[in-house]
Parts: structure tokens; C-alpha cells; sequence
């Protein structure tokens, strides 16, 4: 299990990812936040390297290593959720066609979360998640694009569906982010729970705890889960 914890002006947020029983780890996340023009910006990311292909870490691997070094190098907030669906565009594309010239079979899930000057946007392709946590409430703002069990969308192939977008106001108290190794275990009513008892001075705890409960209801995948967590929390 390896992760980190960090606060910044408003979130404080960290990330967690076990290999689990499987033979590698195929996922791979991201958090970190950025001051621009005097203000935070927040990358959250979360990938999926499909395991039914041999080199499913190569794609996760390379689509957070790519946003990482966009957000990097991010110097105005001026219509940035769509710079990041283009970016996630572009990052799928460029995974193809080195996988191609590498003769590597290769995809990945994305879910990313962008929140800056007042808003969150996401894009998502694939079926990790992300949730908003609000005064009480719980809402999966992503939407899984999957049919009868089958991914429809992921990074880094050609025949997969576009990904979506999404943003709205930001005004939540918390946001989870998370691959299937969570989902396929841990209800949203009992996530919700979690979130609305964790706080900044609990957060890794409580995040190995999420996780650990998904292990003892029988998950062998590999499991990976962000939390950011509005940092007036940290008082309860």
C-alpha cells in the first residue's frame, strides 16, 4: 500500500493504491494542487489499466505521467476544463500510437477531476468513478461507460467511445475517487457513511479503512482511492 496526505489552502487530500492478489498493480493515480493567478488550482486522477490486456499499466502508467506534466506547466485558469478534455484527448491518442509502434496491447479507464476558480469538471472515460459528497448527500457525477459488463471507453485505444464532461458550481464538502476494486465491493450508501464521518486528521486512516473493507468482502483487484476533503473539516 503506498499514498500520501496533503493540505493546501482549501482540500486536504490524499491517495492510496494496493496491488492487491493480482500479480502487478495496473492502476495508477494522481492529486496534487497548483497556486495560479493567485488562486488553487486540483488535479485528481484515477486510471485503470484494463487487465485483460498484457500491458494495461503501460496505458494507466502514461495517461497519468502525461496529466502530470500538463498541469505542471498550467499558467492561467482560461477555459481549462476544456483544455483538460482536449488534453485527455490528445493523451489517449498518443498512447495508441506508442503502443502501436511498441506492438503493446494496451488501455486504461480516466476519471479526472479539475477544480478551480469556483467550479469542478471532470472527464471520464471507462468505469472508475467519481463521487461529490455534499451536506449529507452522495452523487456519482461520472457515468460509467460500460454495456453488460464490457468497457466502452478507455484511454489509449482507437475504438473506444469519446470520453465524457461534465462540471457545476463548487461548493462540496468532499470528493471520492476510485477504481472498480472499490465499486464492485463497497455500496455508495456505505461510501457515503465514510465520507460523512472522516475528517482532514482522519483521512488516511480512514481511507486504509475504506479499502480494508473492500478486501475483507472478498475484492482480489487491484484497488485504488483518492479523497479530497474540504479542510474546515479538520476542526470536527
Amino acid at each position: 500500500m503506498f499514498g500520501f496526505r496533503t493540505v493546501s489552502r482549501e482540500f486536504a487530500f490524499a491517495g492510496q493504491s494496493v496491488q492487491n492478489c493480482r500479480a502487478t498493480n495496473m492502476d495508477r493515480y494522481l492529486v496534487k494542487s497548483r497556486l495560479i493567478e493567485d488562486g488553487p488550482v486540483y488535479l485528481a486522477v484515477v486510471c485503470d489499466g484494463v487487465g485483460s490486456l498484457e500491458h494495461g499499466d503501460f496505458a494507466s502508467n502514461a495517461a497519468v505521467w502525461k496529466l502530470e506534466e500538463w498541469f505542471d506547466s498550467l499558467e492561467d485558469m482560461k477555459r481549462i476544463g476544456l483544455r483538460l478534455y482536449r488534453q485527455v484527448q490528445d493523451i489517449s491518442n498518443s498512447i495508441a500510437i506508442m503502443a502501436q509502434a511498441d506492438r503493446k496491447q494496451t488501455a486504461s479507464t480516466l476519471s479526472a477531476l479539475m477544480i478551480a476558480g469556483g467550479r469542478y469538471y471532470f472527464v471520464q472515460s471507462g468505469d472508475s468513478r467519481i463521487y461529490l459528497y455534499r451536506k449529507g448527500s452522495f452523487q456519482q457525477i461520472t457515468q460509467d461507460q460500460s454495456y453488460r459488463g464490457m468497457l466502452t471507453g478507455y484511454v489509449g485505444k482507437d475504438n473506444a467511445q469519446p470520453p465524457l464532461y461534465g462540471e457545476g458550481n463548487e461548493n462540496a464538502d468532499g470528493y471520492l475517487l476510485c477504481t472498480d476494486g472499490i465499486t464492485k465491493r463497497l455500496s455508495p450508501a456505505f461510501l457515503q457513511e465514510q465520507m460523512e464521518r472522516i475528517t482532514v486528521k482522519t483521512l488516511e486512516r480512514d481511507m486504509n479503512g475504506i479499502i480494508q473493507c473492500a478486501i475483507d468482502q472478498g475484492e482480489t483487484d487491484n484497488i485504488t482511492l483518492v479523497i479530497l476533503l474540504r479542510e474546515e473539516r479538520g476542526t470536527r
